[in-house]
């Protein structure tokens, strides 16, 4: 009693190579977390992505991969799309504006929309 039914999780359709490239974002962007100071927010954010992206290196070790599995909590989704934000936003900053580093803002920027198209969906 009191207690919601949990819905169909969402399945969301990335191909193997956007998740190794998702997998590469969370690693760089948790080198760029430990260089921050240890506040307990720092701290719980390097943990939480640590977790997500080691979870995902893991299904995306063995060779040949053919399908990858990770099952998110919504505060780990949420944990993911701010990652790819604050890595977009890193790039931006961090290197001259040229057509590669465009490129990877867009492509990062694509992965979000899809994720948070998807989980608005599973929402409704």
């Amino acid at each position: 009693m009191g207690q919601e039914t949990p819905g169909p999780i969402p399945r969301i359709l990335f191909d193997v190579s956007e998740f190794r490239g998702i997998e590469r974002i969370l690693w760089a962007y948790l080198s760029y977390l430990k260089q921050l100071p240890a506040s307990p927010k720092n701290v719980k954010r390097r943990r939480s992505v640590e977790q997500i992206q080691q979870r995902l290196a893991a299904q995306l070790s063995p060779r040949p991969v053919k399908d990858v599995q990770l099952f998110l909590t919504l505060d780990e989704v949420q944990e993911v799309l701010e990652a790819l934000r604050e890595f977009a936003l890193l790039v931006q900053r961090f290197f001259p504006k040229n057509e590669e580093r465009e490129g990877v803002i867009e492509t990062v920027n694509s992965w979000r929309r899809r994720l948070t198209r998807i989980i608005d969906e599973a929402g409704s």
